[in-house]
């Protein structure tokens, strides 16, 4: 079946089937992007100590490595596709939890729940694109791949720059955040 795989050409379901994976992964990079323009907004309205400020802005990163060490762990058991699913609702409950924080404890737990579903989907779809794409397509789109995560953050720049330049409001966080599970 490998040789089967590796030998035919790139075909249209593989073609989709690599978007859908780098999809993942741009978010991934746009959320980390936003989460960090968001941050001065978040604490001129809260006004939060600097240690708070620094366990809200780790906690993406806490769910992320807590999230790249199950990911592998859970897609033997689930499956890649189904996990890569799962991740991407994680993702977008971490992102409504976040947007419509009140205060630190919520916007803590939703970014780690970003940060959770960020750290499943980095390999996830990345062995999921190599299983399902031919030999001589593979390693050009495993690389492709990984450059949407700086895609993300590009898109991410541009989104956050419209919204700051045309809403007028210390509310804009709430949106950024929102955003990264849309």
């Amino acid at each position: 079946m490998t040789l089967l795989l590796d030998e035919s050409p790139l075909n249209g379901i593989q073609r989709w089937l690599w978007v859908l994976s780098t999809g993942g992964t741009l978010l991934d990079g746009f959320a980390i992007f936003v989460f960090g323009v968001a941050m001065p907004l978040i604490i001129a309205e809260f006004h939060f100590q600097s240690d708070v400020v620094g366990l809200i802005a780790a906690s993406l990163m806490f769910g992320a490595v807590f999230g790249a060490g199950l990911g592998g762990v859970m897609s033997d058991r689930l499956g890649r596709k189904p996990l890569m699913l799962i991740d991407m609702i994680i993702v977008c409950a971490g992102a409504a939890a976040s947007a419509l924080a009140k205060g630190p404890t919520m916007l803590f737990i939703g970014q780690l729940l970003v940060g959770v579903g960020i750290g499943i989907d980095f390999p996830v779809s990345s062995s999921y694109v190599s299983e399902v794409l031919p030999k001589r397509n593979r390693a050009r789109l495993m690389v492709a791949t990984i450059a949407c995560q700086a895609l993300g953050m590009l898109l991410a720049a541009a989104i956050t720059l419209v919204l700051l330049k045309t809403v007028d409001s210390m509310q804009n966080w709430q949106l950024f955040l929102a955003s990264e599970g849309v």
